[in-house]
């Protein structure tokens, strides 16, 4: 970094992106909620995807376990929740490579870009598949909608976290940069056997960033950097929420989450 960084630009990223990934973050399980029929109201969503972000820093899948504790708690089987929090998985990793996909042949990277194309149309095809076999064609298509367009809201902000830290730092970069990188994240967090993809989202940008004009270097600072901030923030918004909690239990309050039994029919 050969110049002061713009920390106006990295107080955004940890002051409204932060917030923002959290919001998106609660959309995704009322969608996974939504899935099986329940209706989860916004706020003890957020306070699940709050947790559920923080467990992504154990070595293991813990945002997916958070969700699925969540939904058990509302009374789903087994069986249904591993399906729920399986079709949503899928189609968050398929919108990723459709956006990425899509942005890098528009830029000419057609290799790759045609790569994550066809990837992100088969993962799309198995969540629509999945869908259509729990809930009927109708309520399917409309829940795979749903998906993506929550999955599409979390990649943008991230994207947009990730553009800002590389003009903080004095990067040229654009929308391309920042859905790749994003792409890195996203398939790092799906490993599920790094805690929070720690390493493996740097090393994946860093192999990633020259395809879209950035050195290694750079890739692999804009994500330690955003992961750097993202630590931050999530350990005063988590820790918050858990006092929270704490003294509501304390107080013999126990309003938990909110849901309407599942719907009859499909």
């Amino acid at each position: 970094v050969e110049q002061e960084p713009r920390w106006e630009l990295l107080a955004v990223v940890g002051l409204v992106g932060l917030p923002l990934t959290l919001a998106v973050n609660a959309a995704e399980y009322q969608v996974t909620a939504a899935v099986l029929g329940y209706r989860v109201p916004f706020v003890p969503a957020l306070r699940v995807g709050v947790l559920a972000t923080a467990a992504n820093l154990l070595p293991i899948p813990g945002a997916v376990l958070v969700r699925a504790h969540a939904v058990r708690r509302l009374g789903a089987p087994y069986g249904k929740i591993v399906l729920s929090t399986g079709a949503v998985g899928v189609c968050f990793v398929g919108t990723t490579c459709l956006m990425a996909g899509a942005v890098l042949a528009a830029s000419g990277e057609l290799a790759f870009g045609g790569i994550l194309l066809g990837a992100g149309l088969v993962l799309l095809a198995l969540a629509l598949a999945l869908l259509v076999r729990e809930r009927g064609s109708r309520t399917g298509v409309r829940l795979l909608l749903a998906t993506v367009a929550r999955a599409t809201a979390a990649i943008v902000v991230k994207a947009g976290r990730l553009y800002l830290i590389l003009v903080a730092f004095g990067y040229e970069a654009g929308i391309t940069q920042a859905l790749t990188l994003t792409l890195a994240a996203i398939i790092a967090l799906s490993l599920g056997f790094f805690p929070g993809g720690l390493g493996a989202a740097e090393v994946l940008a860093a192999a990633l960033s020259p395809l879209v004009g950035l050195s290694a270097a750079v890739g692999f600072v804009a994500s330690a950097v955003d992961r750097l901030v993202s630590l931050v923030g999530l350990a005063v918004v988590a820790g918050g929420v858990i006092l929270f909690d704490r003294r509501r239990h304390r107080a013999g309050s126990s309003r938990g989450e909110q849901a309407a039994p599942p719907a009859s029919g499909s």
